[in-house]
């Protein structure tokens, strides 16, 4: 999810003095200005435009300095620089190797996620209440009972679109670069870079070299901005992406038994 950057209504058509002058004096704006419902009804009742700057008036303007605020995050003033940390991370990406290692909490229910791939695999170990690891290799794909150490091969269609959609969380390579500034957090200085996509919403994306260490971006559903402490990497760790091994084969029974005992 990410951030919205709203757009701020202006009021001073009501104010502007040249504009009112211009009604006045000049007959042929008065006359346009009468006749032409459009706009009138335009500037005055166009109460969409209104509701979207009230609703969003939390939200940092586009090219200013304003930072969201959130607890426990502090951030120095914006600063020019050539350097691009997250063109430079997606560009890298484009290899193959990609790691990312993420725990968030909301709502009481903690989430963690952690996949590591290369163009060809990928490892992925997922919390949310249950523990689900899955991997994927060549032209094969199974779930993973580390406790046990058995596995179970499943059809590898079954699981491409869940990789996919990891990625695109937190790549965009059609965001529009915006300012470059310091964020503190449990007092280590981050290198963030805020970026706005085709829909105006921005995401901050914070460094430890060229790592990305956290997002903080901009959630609808509770109308606030929030920081999510997220490890990504354009390296692979290739140990967890091959079958170990000491695992052995589930039954299909015993994947069954197995699979409805994560669930209660």
């Amino acid at each position: 999810s990410k951030a919205d950057a709203s757009s701020v209504v202006d009021d001073s058509s009501a104010d502007d003095s040249s504009v009112e002058d211009s009604s006045v004096d000049d007959s042929s704006v008065e006359d346009s200005s009468v006749e032409d419902s459009s706009v009138e009804d335009s500037s005055v009742d166009d109460s969409s435009i209104v509701d979207s700057s009230a609703a969003d008036s939390s939200k940092p303007d586009v090219g200013n300095t304003t930072f969201p605020t959130i607890d426990g995050i502090e951030f120095g003033s914006t600063y020019d620089t050539a350097e691009r940390r997250y063109s430079t991370l997606v560009n890298n990406l484009a290899a193959g190797n990609f790691t990312m290692d993420m725990t968030h909490t909301e709502d009481g229910m903690t989430v963690s996620i952690y996949v590591t791939a290369n163009k060809n695999s990928y490892y992925l170990d997922m919390n949310m209440g249950i523990s689900i690891t899955m991997l994927t290799t060549g032209n094969k794909s199974y779930y993973l009972d580390n406790e046990g150490k058995k596995y179970y091969e499943v059809p590898k269609s079954e699981d491409d679109d869940l990789y996919d959609e990891l990625i695109e969380d937190f790549i965009d390579e059609d965001v529009r670069y915006v300012s470059t500034c310091k964020a503190t957090v449990d007092g280590k200085d981050y290198v963030t870079e805020r970026y706005l996509d085709d829909d105006g919403e921005d995401v901050y994306f914070m460094f430890d070299g060229d790592n990305i260490a956290g997002v903080i971006a901009y959630e609808d559903n509770i109308g606030a901005y929030m920081y999510l402490s997220a490890f990504v990497s354009a390296k692979t760790d290739s140990s967890k992406l091959s079958l170990p091994s000491s695992y052995t084969a589930m039954t299909d029974q015993e994947f069954t038994d197995w699979y409805s005992s994560l669930w209660g």
